[in-house]
């Protein structure tokens, strides 16, 4: 019984001084304002929502891809207006017919394309996915969406190389 009421006071003595910084060190204000900025961004137009398909060629992966794009050629991304974390639009990659690799939060903003809590897969083996902000301009012309890298916030380049590499033709 002290053991658990030792345990219980110091949890209360560490928790308060925790509670000034995220996971990356950043200082809570600052966390809760760039959380507020991701939010604040416009919602994607109507004209881009829906589900696109594309194929990836063999020139298109890097060499040293990891599995995912090895072993991957055809992707599609769906855009929606909600269902993302929070609930909020969602720019989702998947592995046709449905089989998610991610889905981030969207926000949009003069033509560019914001994923926001996009998991970066760990650098070391049994390391943890980090999550990361990337940005993308796009165009859309009639049914071929178009993506260009602003900032790519995943260092191994998985999803920038799946969302650039090739024009994306929508389904629906």
């Amino acid at each position: 019984m002290h053991l658990r009421t030792g345990l219980i006071l110091a949890l209360a003595l560490v928790g308060p001084a925790a509670c000034g910084e995220d996971s990356e060190g950043e200082p809570a204000a600052t966390a809760s304002a760039t959380a507020r900025a991701a939010r604040t961004g416009e919602r994607p137009p109507a004209q881009l929502l829906g589900t696109y398909a594309t194929t990836l060629k063999q020139a298109d992966v890097p060499a040293q891809a990891g599995a995912e794009l090895a072993e991957q050629r055809k992707w599609l991304i769906r855009i929606t207006s909600d269902g993302g974390p929070d609930n909020a639009p969602a720019l989702t990659i998947l592995r046709p017919p449905s089989d998610p690799l991610e889905s981030s939060r969207l926000s949009t903003s003069a033509g560019t394309l914001t994923l926001n809590q996009q998991e970066c897969a760990p650098t070391d083996p049994g390391g943890q996915y980090t999550l990361v902000t990337s940005s993308y301009q796009w165009k859309l012309t009639g049914r071929t969406l178009r993506l260009t890298t602003v900032k790519a916030g995943c260092p191994d380049k998985v999803a920038d190389t799946i969302l650039t590499a090739r024009p994306w033709t929508k389904q629906q």
